[in-house]
């Protein structure tokens, strides 16, 4: 394989991907991309269909720079400035870049941002080229002088948009469990990380700890002190506290969005009610290739201001 890019400044990003399914009766956390939506988009992006096995950059806080060796395709998705040789341009586009030029994206928040490259070929561990912040399991370590190996020239062509804006607000929507209440809120993020986010401030009542049990991603526990902690992708896979409900999956990419000191309340939801609402999300992301532009030339449908490249 060849370097199609070189690490010349990373802040607080790690390397994810669709994440390690299947592997939790070993006790292999997930893993993998912490906003779902904002990730497949990305690798929809340069690859021209959704692919979870696609490695991207998950940006968290702060910039990342990188050169370029070899020409290639790139999308940045996420709230980001991105700049070619110093020129802006929009996230949510797919971006042709060639050989010897230095990109850089800044982490605008909130929630992470991600970086797919077309012809990355990041190395798997246990399948997989996420990176488990918990555990320390992960297959690249990013960090200045890193190169991004790969196959140069594959991936779809430029030119791509995103049509769908981020995740709405609102309230979370919870199933909750059959024999603990769920305390509605309002609750106050304390922090926010990978493994869990831990929120403050709301009457939750907790009967101490239960005997350990598996837990998923998304899944709130209530613990002795009185604060709910919704399990992240890098989060453990047993638990001993009580469980107050499981965040729907169509509102789980929300959850890393959280800041510290945000308000945010819980709203029940039942399964089948929660199963529909994450159809309704999985429609409702789009991206439009250049192969379905009108006959004319002009694309179908308009391009949001926001994802439109900077002239």
């Amino acid at each position: 394989m060849t370097a199609i890019a070189t690490v010349t400044h990373v802040d607080l990003a790690t390397v994810q991907d669709g994440g390690r399914r299947g592997l939790a009766g070993i006790g292999v956390p997930i893993s993998g991309a912490w906003h779902r939506s904002r990730y497949l988009v990305a690798t929809n992006l340069v690859r021209g269909a959704e692919d979870p096995r696609q490695p991207a950059v998950e940006l968290l806080a702060g910039s990342m720079e990188l050169h370029f060796h070899l020409p290639t395709t790139v999308a940045v998705v996420g709230p980001a400035q991105v700049t070619v040789d110093g020129l802006p341009f929009g996230a949510g586009v797919g971006l042709a870049v060639t050989a010897d030029v230095r990109v850089v994206v800044d982490h605008r928040g909130p929630g992470p941002v991600y970086l797919a490259i077309a012809g990355w070929e990041a190395p798997l561990v246990l399948g997989s080229a996420a990176t488990d912040t918990f555990s320390g399991i992960a297959g690249t370590s990013l960090r200045s002088g890193v190169a991004l190996t790969g196959v140069a020239g594959s991936g779809c062509s430029a030119g791509a948009f995103l049509r769908q804006g981020d995740d709405a607000g609102g309230p979370l929507r919870v199933v909750p469990c059959e024999d603990v209440p769920l305390p509605v809120g309002p609750w106050r993020v304390q922090s926010t990380a990978r493994s869990g986010t831990r929120m403050v401030g709301g009457a939750a009542s907790s009967s101490g700890s239960r005997p350990s049990r598996p837990v998923v991603v998304g899944a709130i526990q209530a613990a002795p002190s009185g604060e709910l902690i919704i399990l992240g992708p890098d989060g453990g896979l047993t638990g001993g506290y009580p469980i107050v409900g499981v965040v729907c999956s169509a509102d789980l990419p929300r959850v890393s969005e959280l800041e510290p000191g945000e308000e945010i309340s819980l709203q029940p939801m039942d399964v089948p009610a929660a199963m529909q609402a994450f159809a309704v999300a999985e429609r409702e992301r789009r991206v439009v290739h250049p192969g379905v532009l009108g006959r004319d030339g002009s694309r179908r449908g308009s391009v949001p201001d926001d994802v439109a490249p900077a002239k």
